[in-house]
């Protein structure tokens, strides 16, 4: 089966013709949304404003970040631990999305079986079947809850009652229905319109993939005490003259403030 356009003509018949299923004419007029791009937001701005760059201004445009080395006392060097672990979450995370994404394929939430066409229904611009057909032994009468803008085997015929019936109904068609509700049936030829099973958990696999592999590749850092810091706090320590002494230009002995020369190179400290 398939779908078109068609509209009401007159002399009592309804237009259009049910193509062949086929012909790759247009699809069922159902849309669906997802809420994933909310979450795709969150994750994005979070990421963003964690590594946002040093030095940027706030509303006011004098405000200006601290800066987290204190003036050179610390460094900023990669948390190997906290980027292994994070990373092993985002991970775990991933893979429970691609175990969910196999658990409800499509494969395992529809079946295929044959039923005949019994009965229709029409709301402009769509035709509903009914279908007969059996599972586990009793035989179901349910109505698709695909619309169809053509029926098959009608193309160049009228629409009356009698060429439906002769034409249409109580022929065999490919349908399918959900494991879990027996009465949600499709027609074959709907699949790619059909609720969807998995893509929800294939795209969060996706979005937590590529986060376990840019925390990975990137890192998480940690700012700790610079060793180079240290030693130049001991020497400018060590250096720093006492009360009423000073230390030498030349070769930097410690010296009386108020001596014109100094007594270990003899240089002049006018």
């Amino acid at each position: 089966m398939s779908r078109g356009s068609s509209s009401l003509g007159g002399g009592g018949g309804f237009s259009g013709g049910f193509s062949g299923g086929h012909s790759g004419s247009s699809g069922i007029h159902h849309g669906h949304s997802s809420n994933g791009g909310l979450l795709t937001g969150l994750v994005i701005g979070s990421l963003l404003s964690r590594g946002g760059g040093s030095g940027s201004s706030g509303s006011s445009g004098n405000y200006e970040r601290p800066d987290p080395t204190q003036g050179g006392k610390y460094k900023r060097v990669k948390n190997t631990t906290a980027t292994y672990v994070t990373s092993l979450i985002f991970l775990a995370v991933t893979v429970v999305f691609v175990v969910l994404s196999f658990l409800f394929r499509f494969d395992a939430v529809y079946v295929k079986t044959k039923g005949v066409a019994t009965d229709y229904s029409y709301n402009y611009p769509y035709y509903y079947t009914t279908y007969d057909f059996v599972v586990d032994g009793t035989t179901y009468s349910v109505e698709s809850k695909a619309g169809w803008t053509k029926l098959e085997h009608m193309e160049g015929k009228a629409y009356t009652q009698e060429n439906i019936n002769t034409y249409y109904l109580n022929k065999e068609y490919e349908i399918y229905y959900k494991k879990t509700n027996v009465y949600e049936v499709y027609e074959v030829e709907s699949k790619a319109d059909m609720p969807s099973t998995n893509a929800i958990y294939i795209f969060f696999a996706v979005i937590f993939g590529i986060v376990t592999l840019i925390v990975f590749s990137c890192g998480i850092y940690k700012y700790e005490l610079d060793p180079e810091y240290e030693v130049k706090q001991r020497e400018a320590e060590k250096n720093k003259p006492v009360d009423g002494k000073r230390r030498c230009q030349y070769c930097n002995s410690l010296i009386d403030e108020k001596t014109e020369k100094c007594p270990n190179c003899g240089a002049s400290q006018k």
